[in-house]
């Protein structure tokens, strides 16, 4: 029971705590006597014995009420230490969440202009190719055609001009002859413009093949380019996903590490309470068997308390 619940008047109080500070700053011949509540009112009387108890008394309860306070002081800023550390390691973490995003996202765009602009290259270079051999093999073409049109031509004035000549073979024998072996020789450059012409059309058949063939090679070469690009891709993505995870872990274990020291901290933090707690209350039983050693050693000053209210002759329980 507390002494505050059994006063009847607050003027007893008052005089414990004035008992009390007289008895704490006297010299050694009043600390002895106030050991010792009977000698003190044989020197002093019974009066001036009740000041110096109630001075005592004060002086006992204004150390409790310093000790809970300091108690409660110390719970309340770790909790508030505890908030704000709450409070910083959220920051922290929602910082290095979107730092770490955006770099994924420029390190992502970066690759994929780059592959992009390899692949262009590549398909320009190829295109620019194809064009020189179609031009190429038309160039040769229309040569071919060109020469082809003037022998034909130049076929047609001797075949003419033979005829001519048979009409008149009765009497120009020579000239007959002579038309023959020119339509002969005529005959053998067609041939041989017809073999040419063959060859230009076999030749033109084989760029055609080769430039084919290139086209294929070259689109099997794109082809392959994409294959190696989606490779590419796929591997980035792997990799990609491999730090990712290797974050996660990273994270997972730094959250891990907080927690431990959060876990940590509150035990201390509660350790630290509970001492102050315990040595309060330490403190506390300490003045209550102060409060009942006086006033089982003064019969006075134990009537007087029974008769202010207190039950048991206890103070401050």
């Amino acid at each position: 029971p507390g002494i505050c619940g059994g006063m009847r008047e607050r003027r007893a109080l008052p005089l414990l705590v004035l008992g009390l500070c007289c008895a704490a700053a006297a010299g050694d011949l009043t600390h002895r006597l106030t050991e010792d509540t009977s000698s003190l009112q044989d020197v002093v009387g019974p009066r001036e014995a009740e000041k110096v108890v109630e001075q005592r008394l004060s002086k006992v309860r204004i150390n409790r009420e310093s000790l809970n306070a300091r108690a409660d002081s110390a719970k309340t800023v770790a909790a508030q230490r505890y908030q704000q550390l709450q409070r910083a390691e959220g920051k922290a973490a929602r910082l290095a969440n979107e730092e770490r995003s955006l770099k994924e996202k420029v390190n992502i765009e970066l690759s994929a202009e780059q592959e992009k602009a390899k692949v262009a290259a590549k398909a320009d270079s190829i295109a620019e190719k194809m064009q020189k051999l179609a031009d190429k093999a038309d160039g040769e073409w229309k040569a071919a055609k060109t020469a082809l049109s003037g022998d034909s031509a130049k076929y047609a004035d001797v075949s003419s001009r033979a005829k001519d000549a048979v009409a008149d073979a009765k009497t120009k024998e020579a000239a007959r002859r002579e038309a023959e072996e020119r339509a002969a020789a005529a005959a053998s450059r067609l041939a041989r413009l017809d073999r040419s012409i063959q060859g230009l059309l076999s030749k033109k058949t084989q760029l055609e093949d080769e430039a084919t063939a290139q086209d294929n090679s070259a689109s099997t070469r794109l082809a392959q380019a994409f294959k190696q690009d989606q490779d590419r891709q796929k591997r980035f993505r792997m990799a990609l996903e491999q730090q990712r995870e290797g974050d996660r872990q990273e994270r997972l274990q730094m959250s891990k590490e907080r927690v431990a020291a959060k876990h940590a901290m509150l035990h201390r933090v509660h350790k630290a309470a509970e001492e102050t707690q315990k040595g309060a209350d330490r403190g506390i039983e300490r003045i209550e068997r102060e409060e009942d050693r006086l006033l089982k050693s003064s019969p006075p000053l134990e009537r007087l308390a029974r008769r202010e209210g207190f039950r048991d002759g206890s103070l401050g329980r």
